[in-house]
């Protein structure tokens, strides 16, 4: 972030694609995302929170919209082929912590984990994020808005 001529610039800085591995593919994902599609994926995301295995398979294409909204178009391609590879397949039970640790990337805030309930019941997988307000899913070292 610059000024010059009285002109304020908020170009981020250029940052290398997000990577992940599963086997022996290296995923990459966009280093930074359009706000809409953040947006988007945190909602889409909130949908699975809390989802069991089970849960997950029956939403397989919802997850497979939300990886190729943050994928890069050669990774996309090869996780949309993994998901249904016998060789060397994607587990379902990999899927909500794939999604976990990107929303945690992108937003640069660790999910909360869910408390059991007091009859054992509770869910422990991540939190949703809709309960929690917009500034707070955003990194505290994101530039500061002038006006």
């Amino acid at each position: 972030m610059s000024e010059s001529n009285g002109i304020r610039d908020f170009t981020p800085e250029q940052k290398p694609p997000i990577q992940f591995r599963l086997y022996s593919d290296v995923y990459e994902a966009a280093s930074d995302l359009p706000a809409g599609t953040l947006l988007d994926f945190i909602g889409l995301a909130d949908q699975l929170g809390g989802a069991t295995e089970a849960d997950a398979a029956s939403k397989l294409g919802l997850i497979a919209d939300l990886f190729n909204k943050v994928l890069l178009p050669a990774s996309a391609a090869t996780f949309r082929e993994r998901l249904r590879d016998l060789e060397k397949p994607i587990p379902v039970a990999a899927l909500p912590d794939i999604l976990g640790w990107l929303l945690e990337t992108y937003t640069g805030r660790p999910l909360a984990q869910q408390q059991p309930s007091p009859d054992g019941q509770g869910n422990d997988g991540p939190k949703s994020t809709a309960d929690v307000p917009l500034p707070e899913l955003i990194p505290s070292d994101s530039p500061p808005t002038g006006s």
